[in-house]
């Protein structure tokens, strides 16, 4: 709601303010996979979709790091 964007709620509409618990289940599918290539170590994240990303733009630089993202 501070930063004047929406998320879907569970049917579908936008709201402001989403209960964390919402937040919680739409954030679940990201993975972390570490892969050992001939003992070359590359840690991938994956199952980010649109939503996802605008939730984690929403929690802001710091947590951008966290899931390999760049800032716009």
């Amino acid at each position: 709601k501070e930063q004047d964007e929406t998320i879907p709620n569970q049917i579908k509409q936008p709201t402001q303010t989403p209960t964390l618990r919402w937040v919680f289940q739409l954030m679940e599918g990201i993975n972390r996979v570490i892969l050992n290539i001939d003992g070359n170590i590359q840690v991938v994240i994956e199952g980010v979709t649109e939503i996802r990303e605008k939730i984690i733009r929403l929690f802001g630089p710091e947590v951008l790091k966290i899931y390999q993202l760049e800032p716009t």
